[in-house]
């Protein structure tokens, strides 16, 4: 999961949450409660600092991919 928020400690506040909500949430046909993700890192939320930019392609109309980025 990836979490952008106006400051770090509100997007360390939602991860948390919502790792812990995912981790131990129930759902139809579960067979345990030990956990319902797997974590790739120890620890497993780490802050990896300013990431977020900008980005003028959500602004553009394009009918193809082809349009925009070079197709090898």
């Amino acid at each position: 999961m990836e979490v952008i928020a106006k400051d770090k400690n509100l997007a360390k506040t939602i991860m948390s949450f919502t790792r812990s909500t995912l981790l131990h949430i129930g759902y139809k046909g579960r067979k345990s409660t030990a956990g319902n993700l797997a974590i790739l890192f120890s620890p497993s939320d780490f802050g990896g600092g300013k990431a977020y930019e900008f980005s003028v392609h959500h602004l553009i109309e394009v009918v193809s991919e082809k349009e925009v980025y070079k197709i090898w």
